[in-house]
């Protein structure tokens, strides 16, 4: 990075800490390098990275020599990856040394490790404008296309809205590969200002990489002028199976009875052939085309996800019995709070009642009642957790329990919330050891939530780039 933009960013990014004791008694530091500790792990859980940063910031510069200590030692290994999460935590105290570090990393010789750095900058919790001053002091003369993507991706998680300009010209320029594209595009999306929300249907009608961006921007505004245009892309994208279902979970949004129409028509024209050729389907299936209709509110389609529902996603094929339980049918109870669909809180109090529902499915219907922000969901992602005893072989209990905990903390915005401990989701069954820390998790969020009644402070998950059918 050149010097003098990087002053420039320091100068925007070295807001003082406020003013605290200079140092941790014992107790404090023992807790807070326990904490530390917890991100030193195979993989990179951005809940936990969130949860220790907020836990470390309400230190201030009081964590910072300790957390400078850490990092030290972790940059002598050949990985860097725990080096990185670090410096997201240390950029939460005190943010001109987190970001001057990590900084230093995205402009690194090695690629892979430039573009972590990346995501850890977007996902640390570290200001919008901070984020914002980082993306544009790097963005303009990165070349590479993997730690391009990751800074853009980087902006977009973050909020960070003062870079919207500058990553739209470069989707605009023509020269970014597909995914480029598709990253570019979302990240403008999640970013874009009003007056660029009032370029979207322009976008849309273009033959540009914006129109990419406008297809989810316009989800996200629910803009329904967009539908026509929608429908004509939708019968255009041929085998792009990706781009296809972007566009129809926009129509989801944004869409009506044409919408209705046309992938009704789809679906029992697809229903049709395969009577036609013998084939029997299992029903539960679920695609793009039954979720946008689901979001739609049509009540073929409701119906079909409450028979999922209460049925804990079981039916027959060919007179066998069979379970077809899968990420997207586990999810189904929350999509009733997230897009507020009809009877949607009856539905999801229903399954949290109903000891044999799978308890994949059981946790997203408490995450379905906190987008609603209502605390029974809280309430029941803790009581799941503290279940000691679960159906023997069940699918999915380790999901169901990482998903629990993971609502509890993408929801509750206070600072004195209980430690985000890792559910380790390594296979199809629960051992005792992933039991008992759920437990001893559930319980503590239990005298929590009870000691804080229903003074909650709020916030809404953020929206997973990785599963766009659901985003927004």
């Amino acid at each position: 990075m050149h010097r003098a933009a990087f002053l420039a960013l320091l100068h925007i990014a070295a807001v003082p800490a406020p003013m605290r004791a200079q140092s941790l008694d014992a107790a404090k530091r023992d807790q807070l390098l326990e904490r530390l500790h917890r991100l030193d792990m195979g993989h990179t859980d951005w809940t936990l990275l969130r949860d220790v940063g907020d836990k470390a910031g309400a230190l201030g510069s009081a964590a910072v020599p300790a957390i400078e200590a850490e990092i030290a030692a972790a940059q002598t290994r050949e990985d860097q990856r725990y080096a990185l999460r670090l410096m997201g935590v240390l950029a939460r105290c005190e943010p001109g040394k987190g970001l001057e570090m990590l900084a230093g990393a995205v402009a690194a010789d090695d690629a892979d490790t430039a573009a972590i750095a990346a995501r850890v900058l977007g996902f640390c919790g570290v200001g919008a404008e901070h984020v914002a001053a980082v993306v544009a002091a790097r963005l303009p003369q990165e070349q590479r296309k993997g730690v391009a993507n990751a800074l853009a991706l980087a902006a977009g998680d973050a909020g960070a809205t003062a870079t919207a300009p500058m990553l739209r010209d470069r989707l605009a320029s023509g020269k970014l590969a597909p995914d480029g594209v598709a990253w570019f595009g979302l990240a403008v999306a999640q970013i874009a200002d009003k007056e660029m929300q009032g370029k979207a249907l322009e976008w849309l009608q273009s033959r540009t990489p914006l129109q990419v961006a406008a297809v989810l921007l316009v989800r996200r505004m629910r803009e329904p002028k967009a539908e026509p245009r929608l429908l004509e892309m939708l019968a255009a994208t041929g085998d792009n199976q990706g781009y296809h279902d972007w566009i129809l979970g926009s129509l989801g949004a944004c869409g009506g009875d044409a919408t209705r129409a046309a992938l009704r028509k789809e679906l029992a024209a697809e229903a049709a052939d395969q009577a036609a050729a013998g084939v029997q389907m299992v029903a539960g299936q679920a695609d793009a085309r039954r979720l946008a209709l689901l979001r739609l509110g049509d009540k073929d389609q409701v119906q079909w996800a409450k028979g999922i529902i209460t049925s804990h996603g079981e039916g027959q094929l060919g007179g066998i019995g069979t379970s077809m339980m899968s990420p997207s049918l586990a999810r189904l109870p929350e999509l009733f709070g997230k897009w507020n669909l009809p009877g949607g809180v009856e539905v999801m109090t229903a399954c949290l009642a109903d000891k044999k529902a799978p308890a994949w499915m059981r946790a997203y219907a408490a995450r379905g009642l906190c987008w609603r922000r209502d605390v029974r969901g809280l309430q029941a992602a803790a009581a799941l957790l503290t279940t000691e005893k679960h159906p023997e072989h069940e699918f999915g209990v380790p999901d169901a329990l990482h998903a629990a905990q993971q609502t509890l903390h993408d929801f509750v915005a206070d600072a004195d919330r209980p430690d985000y401990l890792v559910v380790e989701r390594t296979g199809i069954e629960l051992d005792d050891e992933t039991l008992a820390r759920a437990i001893a998790i559930g319980r503590q969020w239990q005298q929590w939530l009870q000691k804080k009644g229903s003074k909650v402070a709020w916030h809404d998950a953020r929206q997973d780039f990785e599963d766009l059918q659901y985003w927004y």
